[in-house]
């Protein structure tokens, strides 16, 4: 037998870097916003505001369009990572939502961010922006940051497999090479898989291109659902979820030369696999 390992890559990290702090932005109503949607009758003028959020110019959340309402109510917390949320802006910006586009009505802006677990929310006066120069009302809003609890550095470091080699190992079967041909698979970091002269047979090749099929996101054909190997025994279908495999999937090289009993339904179906996950 021969398993190659290597050290993992997503273990390596600079454990003295400080860590993200999670950054929670409150907005939750405000009051006299100005009326950008005009009509002949005043009772009918109003606005259809939203806030959009923005952390250091990137946009990382957005209120619900509420209709024909100058003191609207969101009741609005959205949270983010940040790097350094003491030097954070941001930028809580009101729409006017219209048919096509949207018309600015002013923003607030926050500046040195609190420390703690909760928002810290009060009014605001609505600013003018450059594209808004009537901006009028306030705006109930706040933030916060926390930072997570930093735990002791590690003094190990996790490792991957990479080659798993079995070859020359008849005793192995076909059962046997099908469990391990199928685990062995659903290890993203593994590169090459061995099996040549372990005894496999249809089992082995069924079991392999089924997992293989989900690794590559390999579209299973109708033909194939409910079908068993040869000699296989019926099995509990498992209904859990699975998380999705790693995108894109490291290439896998496998051996199987000198296994007689594979069958030419099971070679088909490797195949198949193999010219869809190029």
């Amino acid at each position: 037998y021969v398993i190659a390992a290597g050290l993992d890559a997503h273990n390596n990290v600079n454990e003295n870097e400080e860590p993200l702090s999670l950054l929670s932005i409150s907005v939750q109503k405000a009051e006299n916003l100005v009326i950008k949607d005009w009509a002949l009758q005043s009772k009918n003028r109003s606005s259809d505001p939203y806030v959009v959020v923005k952390v250091d110019g990137k946009k990382v959340g957005k209120t619900q369009v509420v209709k024909k309402n100058l003191s609207p109510e969101w009741n609005y917390v959205v949270e983010c990572e940040v790097r350094a949320p003491q030097d954070s802006v941001v930028e809580l910006k009101i729409w006017d939502k219209d048919l096509a586009t949207s018309d600015a009505m002013g923003a607030v802006i926050l500046r040195d961010l609190p420390r703690g677990e909760e928002p810290v929310v009060e009014w605001r006066d609505v600013e003018c922006t450059s594209d808004c120069k009537d901006a009028s009302g306030r705006l109930y809003c706040g933030a916060a940051w926390s930072k997570p609890e930093r735990k002791p550095p590690s003094s190990t470091k996790r490792r991957h497999l990479e080659v798993l080699v079995l070859k020359d190992n008849p005793d192995l079967g076909d059962r046997g090479c099908a469990a391990l041909a199928k685990a062995a698979a659903a290890t993203p970091s593994l590169s090459r898989l061995d099996l040549a002269r372990c005894g496999c047979g249809p089992q082995t090749g069924f079991a392999l291109a089924d997992e293989l099929c989900f690794q590559f996101s390999v579209e299973r054909p109708r033909a194939w659902i409910g079908v068993r190997a040869p000699g296989a025994e019926e099995e509990e279908l498992d209904t859990k979820p699975r998380p999705p495999p790693p995108d894109p999937r490291p290439h896998l090289s496998i051996g199987l030369s000198r296994n007689f009993e594979l069958g030419n339904d099971a070679i088909n179906r490797l195949a198949y696999v193999a010219e869809r996950s190029k």
